[in-house]
Parts: structure tokens; C-alpha cells; sequence
């Protein structure tokens, strides 16, 4: 009897062996392509960080919300202003944002003050917003625009940018060495802030302008023009003598201005229980220059200014 031949049936693995042959073969493919892709990749990044086409160029750096400062303080702060023509493939923003930050122009509470933004192929785009002027600082070393907390941080001149600001003429010898980047004391931002606030209208005074003057003699004073009387509040520190003794001061300035304007010449404020201090009065047309009598008179109650923002 002769039996049938039975032939090995394949197995799981040899019904797989010719797919996965292809299989490998596919993903070998892949990968060979992949790198390929990569290689073609790192050598055009290569060629763009070696590419004279994305280099700054000379005149690269655009200023954008500025208003105090200038495109050469921007480009010098950011190590621009020689012949470096960096290329602005692999230039790193944050750290020119980081060196921006430390001009005095630049107001350090807000988180956008400076932004810097590669514009290619050849320019940087750098937007600043900086801090708001409260008044005119004026020395004899220059005018300077300063800030709410006392920072000195640009020069004021006559540019139609700069707006109408109160001007503080500054006579103390010290006050000659100060420069932008440097901050006033706190007692004489607030001393200035109430006294800007006294305007003609609210002292009853028939002046066009008055003037806020510091000098080491005095301390805080106001000129008023055409008038002429120079009315002395004195010094202010933090704690013993503070900017707030302006408030009274101001109220028996104006009771003075009220009893006669005209006859004022120098007034010392100095206000107590029953006084508002001492002045000397302007001498008549027909009086010599030495005739200048004293007064105490009253202090009387009155409205107390709005310190200027």
C-alpha cells in the first residue's frame, strides 16, 4: 500500500518571510532618505550662517515708539555701532532685548518696555516704549526730562515731541554734576509735585507764570511773573519736615496774595498757630529801596491743591 506524501505545511514565520524582507527594505529606504534630508538640511542652515545675504546691514537697526531716544544710543547699547555686521540667522533677540533694558529711557514696569525682532533679510526691528516725563529738570550742567519716581532719563531740549512740562530750576552747587540715569530724592519729586500744583488761579494770584525754584540757600521757592514777589517754602526731608507741610503753606500764601498782591516782595512761609510767617513788601514809587517793613499776619483756612500727577 503506498501512502500519499505529505508536504510540510509553512509555518506562521515562513508566510511572513517574503513581506518581511520588503518590509526592512522600505524602512532602510527611510532611513537612508532621512538622513539624507537631514544632511541636505544642516548644510543649508550651514550656508545661511556663513551667507553675507543675511547680514545686518549698515543702516539695519529700525526704532520703532520712540520718542526721547535716538537710533545711535540704541545701536550702541546693542554693540552695533562699530563695523559688527552680525548675521541675523543665528542672532540671539533676547539678549539684545536684555542690554536694551538697561537704558534709562526705557520704562522698567512694563513687561513689553523692549522688543526686538529679526526682519530679513538684513534689518532688525527694535520697539521701545519708554518712561512718561513729569517735569523738566534744569541745572546748570543741562535740562533733563524726569519721570514720576525721580529718574532722570533723557535730555529735554525745545523738540516739538517734548511736551509743555513744569520746569524746576535747580540752583544747589551739587545739582551740576547730575546727568541722565541719575534719580532725585524722593522728598524733593513730592516737595516739586505740590508746588507745581499751585497754579495763579488757585493762590488768587493775577500772575502769568510761576517758577519753581530750589537752591541750598532756600530750599523749594516760587517766582511769580509779572508780579514779582519769590515766595520761600523752605527744605522737606522724608520725616522731619515732609513735602505735606506744602498743603498749609500754599493756604496762608494765598491769604497773603488776597490781603494785596502788589505790595509783596519776599515771603517766608512758615506757618504756626497764629501766623503764616514773615515778608517784606515791594517799596512804593516814592519810597527808597531800604524801606521793606515786616508781617505776621493771620493764617486763614482755604483749599488745599492737587499734588500734579
Amino acid at each position: 500500500m503506498t501512502l500519499p506524501i505529505r508536504r510540510a505545511s509553512a509555518g506562521p514565520g515562513a508566510s511572513r518571510r517574503g513581506p518581511a524582507r520588503a518590509s526592512s527594505a522600505r524602512r532602510s529606504a527611510d532611513r537612508a532618505g532621512a538622513l539624507l534630508l537631514l544632511l541636505l538640511t544642516v548644510g543649508a542652515l550651514g550656508g545661511l550662517c556663513l551667507s553675507q545675504a543675511f547680514e545686518l546691514g549698515p543702516a539695519g537697526v529700525e526704532l520703532v515708539g520712540a520718542r526721547y531716544v535716538d537710533t545711535a544710543t540704541v545701536t550702541a547699547a546693542l554693540g552695533l555701532d562699530g563695523a559688527a555686521r552680525p548675521n541675523l540667522v543665528t542672532l540671539r533677540t533676547g539678549d539684545l532685548e536684555t542690554a536694551l533694558r538697561q537704558l534709562p529711557d526705557v520704562d522698567p514696569a512694563r513687561p513689553d518696555a523692549v522688543t526686538v525682532r529679526v526682519a530679513l533679510p538684513d534689518r532688525l526691528v527694535v520697539t521701545l516704549h519708554e518712561r512718561e516725563p513729569l517735569l523738566v529738570w534744569q541745572t546748570t550742567g543741562g535740562r533733563y526730562l524726569v519721570d514720576v519716581n525721580g529718574v532722570l532719563f533723557a535730555p529735554a531740549g525745545s523738540e516739538p515731541q517734548v511736551p509743555a512740562l513744569p520746569v524746576v530750576e535747580d540752583d544747589r552747587v551739587g545739582s551740576a554734576a547730575l546727568g541722565v540715569g541719575d534719580k532725585l530724592e524722593s522728598s524733593d519729586i513730592e516737595a516739586v509735585r505740590r508746588l507745581a500744583a499751585l497754579s495763579p488761579s488757585f493762590l488768587g494770584s493775577a500772575a502769568n507764570q510761576l517758577t519753581v525754584r530750589v537752591s541750598d540757600d532756600e530750599g523749594f521757592a516760587l517766582d511769580a511773573a509779572p508780579q514779582g514777589w519769590h515766595a520761600v517754602f523752605g527744605f522737606y526731608t522724608p520725616t522731619i519736615r515732609p513735602p505735606t507741610l506744602i498743603d498749609g503753606q500754599a493756604q496762608c500764601l494765598a491769604t497773603l496774595i488776597a490781603a494785596g498782591e502788589a505790595r509783596l516782595a519776599t515771603i517766608y512761609l512758615a506757618p504756626g498757630a497764629d501766623r503764616c510767617g514773615t515778608f517784606t513788601t515791594q517799596p512804593a514809587r516814592s519810597a527808597t529801596p531800604s524801606a521793606r517793613p515786616t508781617a505776621k499776619p493771620t493764617a486763614k483756612p482755604g483749599a488745599t491743591p492737587t499734588p500734579a500727577p
